[in-house]
């Protein structure tokens, strides 16, 4: 839990360490959740400032906040995230209050005008960071990136059809 790491995505580990309390470890969820009727507006995104249209969003609890993460040419970056932006939007979408702390995050998907909402295991976020990652290439990333990018996201709404 401390340095956000996960450290098994077995079966076995995932029954070992299903009743583990002291908070050294939590279980990753197995499957994201679309949110079809998912609202916010352009400026409550704008209000994220975030510099990209891809962003996840999860509560941290070993920070005490809700923490903003984008994918990078770098990795997952992390944002400075106004806490107000974040309270309204979950006041706008009770079901993000929902969200299990440490190990599910709200992931956004606004590129190129898509308008795509899920609640996704960790893993899954960070995912598409090492796709974005290891694929990007010059300025724009390349054409590769963005069908990665898309390919990742069709595989998130085909899980949900």
């Amino acid at each position: 839990m401390a340095n956000r790491q996960a450290v098994c995505a077995c079966d076995a580990c995932a029954l070992r360490f299903a009743n583990v309390l002291d908070g050294r470890f939590k279980l990753i969820p197995r499957d994201a959740r679309a949110l079809p009727g998912f609202r916010l507006s352009e400026e409550e995104w704008g209000a994220f400032s975030l510099p990209i249209n891809l962003a996840f969003f999860f509560h941290s609890t070993p920070a005490g906040k809700v923490i903003a993460l984008y994918p990078s040419p770098a990795g997952a970056m992390e944002s400075l995230l106004p806490v107000t932006a974040w309270e309204g939007l979950v006041a706008e979408n009770p079901v993000l209050a929902s969200m299990e702390s440490d190990v599910e995050a709200l992931l956004v998907n606004r590129v190129n005008g898509a308008r795509q909402y899920f609640l996704a295991p960790m893993d899954a976020c960070y995912e598409l960071a090492g796709l974005i990652r290891m694929h990007w290439r010059g300025l724009a990333g390349g054409e590769a990136v963005w069908a990665e990018i898309g390919g990742f996201f069709a595989k998130l709404e085909a899980n949900h059809a």
